[in-house]
């Protein structure tokens, strides 16, 4: 009997691990044959989105927090999705490229860096027609 007991628990093991491995053959099968959706064109431009573009830059996420400032909501819509309330200002959207990100988009923020920390600041500021 003991030898019969033997056996049967060889049998059970080898059948959870010929049962564990055709599952993973299947999730690695249905991974590969998984349809990659191409990303939609950048905003500005045709290039494909995909930059990872924080609604927030960095700078800011790093300001509210150190002064407790409450932005409340902001509403997104991507594409013809629904609108929503997003609270997660660290949230990232594929909606540029990133050219688009790393160029000209990067040298506005850079140049507007100063007067939109006054806007947060609450603190006035003057811009003359060259700017």
């Amino acid at each position: 009997m003991l030898v019969g007991m033997s056996n049967w628990r060889a049998i059970v093991g080898a059948a959870s691990l010929a049962a564990i491995g055709v599952a993973i053959a299947l999730r690695k099968k249905n991974k590969m044959t998984e349809i990659v959706q191409p990303l939609p064109p950048c905003i500005f431009c045709n290039n494909e989105s995909g930059s990872e573009e924080h609604l927030w830059p960095d700078w800011v996420h790093k300001f509210i927090k150190k002064n407790g400032i409450d932005l409340g909501g902001l509403r997104v819509q991507e594409g013809t999705g629904p609108e929503t309330i997003e609270y997660d200002l660290e949230k990232k959207i594929n909606t540029v490229c990133h050219t688009c990100n790393n160029t000209w988009m990067s040298r506005i923020e850079d140049k507007n860096r100063a007067r939109f920390l006054k806007m947060l600041e609450n603190e006035p500021f003057t811009l003359d027609t060259g700017e």
